[in-house]
């Protein structure tokens, strides 16, 4: 599990800002960018080219997909919702 010395929580935050502010533009390298920001390993391969997986150990997984760029707004959402709740633990301490 990443703890905040693996994590700068500054640029992370920045990375989940400008998700939050242009979640209409988002693609998968941003998102996957945001997640790595959080300590996240994204697995391209093993999504088949359809998606990425983000994984942390101890840390909810989840898709990354690639085949819409912008992702929609929905998924967009959800991701984003996972990545505060990882900020949270990690930087709020």
């Amino acid at each position: 599990m990443s703890s905040r010395q693996d994590v700068d929580c500054e640029r992370a935050r920045r990375a989940l800002e400008g998700i939050r502010r242009n979640r209409r533009s988002q693609t998968a390298t941003t998102l996957a960018e945001a997640a790595e920001e959080l300590g996240y390993e994204i697995d391209r391969g093993r999504g088949k080219g359809s998606h990425w997986w983000a994984k942390q150990p101890n840390r909810p997984r989840f898709p990354i997909p690639t085949t819409r760029s912008p992702v929609s707004v929905g998924v967009t959402t959800r991701i984003l919702g996972i990545l505060e709740k990882v900020f949270d633990d990690v930087c709020k301490r």
